[in-house]
């Protein structure tokens, strides 16, 4: 069977995989198939949903994305998985897998049914193999041929929302911001897996001191707190997550995508490692002043932050300066148009 473009990709409630991958795919199959003005069913997702893995069906579902379903005890790179993969044949396959490590032999295979390549993320020798591989968030990786690495190549979901945001202001740049006097925004996500719960944690804490703000929270928490609590939380829709992220005046998050979001909306960002790899990344934005480190536990040090950014005693345009060079729109453009010229090869 052939396909114009397919993605391997999967969202699982797992502490390495969570749903950053599926979404980023999704908004890449929506770029690709409005450039090359492709059908819906020239696309194709392959992916595992039962189990574990059973919220990439909801997702899948709920963007309308076509896709083979894999059962959840396929090994990643395994021959069952090589297997299925050889079933199908098409212009451009793109496997998304973090911190990934794809078999020589593997790719090899892959590349007698499928005309290009893309890998994203992935961090195998053999990477050098497949035509254009972007490591956006392994930044310490070792360069090879035909990859680009580095946070610049980042392509994150909210890319479609700035690509509208950004259109409007353009439109509304000759009308008068009225200065009303609001509340200040926090807004906190820790991912679509918060394995170890420091979204609940932290909440509860930050809601014993007196910072007079408001938290904007995914509406799937709402059970945790008592209702005692509800004038000082917004509870959001997961549709409305960027909506609220562009209110927000400050962003508290994981080092994953949630953070390459906030920089990319240019929000303050405090950054909190659920894992050793988001660490990483923390690490580095951390050392180039882009978002402010701390510990689950920190939360004196967090309270601090919010105060300082609420008070107006951080350079918040100095701030913003930092975070357009690691990501902004026309970043991501180049780099989609890096996809489109590998497609049209």
């Amino acid at each position: 069977m052939h396909k114009k473009i397919i993605f391997r990709a999967d969202a699982a409630n797992l502490s390495s995989i969570g749903t950053g991958n599926l979404y980023r795919s999704i908004i890449i199959s929506e770029i690709l198939k409005k450039k090359i003005n492709l059908k819906k069913k020239e696309i194709l997702f392959l992916t595992k949903i039962d189990n574990k893995y059973s919220i990439s069906k909801k997702i899948l579902l709920q963007k309308k994305i076509h896709f083979h379903k894999l059962r959840s005890s396929i090994s990643d790179y395994s021959i069952n998985e090589l297997n299925i993969l050889k079933k199908y044949t098409s212009n451009l396959l793109i496997i998304d897998k973090y911190r990934k490590k794809i078999p020589k032999k593997f790719i090899i295979e892959l590349k007698k049914k499928h005309k290009k390549i893309l890998l994203l993320d992935d961090i195998s020798k053999a990477r050098d193999l497949a035509d254009l591989s972007l490591n956006s968030m392994s930044y310490n990786t070792k360069k090879v041929k035909n990859n680009k690495t580095g946070y610049k190549y980042n392509l994150l979901p909210s890319y479609n929302f700035l690509l509208n945001k950004n259109k409007n202001k353009n439109k509304n740049k000759n009308k008068k911001n009225k200065n009303k006097k609001k509340i200040f925004l926090v807004f906190i996500f820790f991912g679509g897996y918060d394995k170890k719960k420091i979204t609940i944690k932290l909440l509860n804490n930050l809601l014993k001191q007196e910072l007079n703000v408001k938290y904007l929270v995914n509406k799937i928490f709402k059970k945790s707190f008592s209702k005692i609590f509800d004038k000082h939380i917004i509870f959001f829709k997961s549709k409305d997550h960027y909506n609220y992220l562009y209110k927000a005046d400050l962003s508290i998050n994981n080092g994953g995508l949630g953070m390459m979001d906030a920089i990319a909306f240019k929000k303050p960002t405090i950054a909190i490692a659920q894992y050793k790899h988001q660490r990483i990344n923390i690490e580095n934005l951390n050392r180039s002043k882009v978002v402010f480190k701390a510990q689950p536990n920190e939360f004196i040090t967090i309270c601090n932050i919010i105060k300082k950014i609420k008070d107006k005693k951080i350079d918040i345009d100095t701030l913003k300066f930092r975070q357009n060079h690691i990501i902004n729109l026309n970043i991501m453009k180049n780099t989609f148009r890096m996809i489109f010229k590998l497609y049209d090869k």
